[in-house]
This record gives structure tokens, C-alpha cells and sequence, in this order.
């Protein structure tokens, strides 16, 4: 699995800097589900939803230059790259 990325350390580095595919290697964890769930049921059960506010989300700025790619173009071209570098 792939995953398209803008490099922001790479911004300072180069004048043309373009979007990335990343291979995912990390596995997800769902650990917090059983928690989650046991406040869904609290709610039904007893009707009270103190505390259970969501905090305010401070999201960053889009930093890219330009438009996310499709991913499946960059999957390929970040492919094409790794063939190039094995054959030199």
C-alpha cells in the first residue's frame, strides 16, 4: 500500500518540489475502540453526555504548491523511479 505525500523538508532544498508516493508500513491499531464503545453504550443506557465533548481541531495549512496527484500516477512514477536506480 502506497500513500501520496508533499515533502515539507524537501521545500527548502530544491525550487521544484513534487508530490510523493510513500509505501505504508506501519499496521493500524484499533486499541482505543473497546473505550470508545463503552462510552457509546454509557450514552444509550444513561442519557448523560458530560464530559464527552470533542475538543476544537486546529488543522495545519495545506502547504503544497501544487494539486494532489492521483494516486494511482504516483505509485507509478515513485515504481518507475526505483527501476531506474537498479539499472544504473
Amino acid at each position: 500500500m502506497f500513500t501520496v505525500n508533499y515533502p515539507e523538508r524537501e521545500k527548502k532544498r530544491t525550487a521544484k518540489v513534487q508530490w510523493i508516493a510513500k509505501p505504508l508500513y506501519e499496521e493500524k491499531s484499533y486499541d482505543y475502540v473497546d473505550g470508545l464503545m463503552e462510552d457509546v453504550r454509557s450514552l444509550c443506557l444513561h442519557g448523560n453526555d458530560d464530559g464527552l465533548e470533542l475538543p476544537e481541531r486546529n488543522l495545519p495549512r495545506n502547504i503544497a504548491v501544487d494539486d494532489k496527484p492521483l494516486k494511482e500516477l504516483a505509485v507509478r512514477q515513485h515504481k518507475s523511479w526505483h527501476l531506474k536506480e537498479c539499472y544504473i
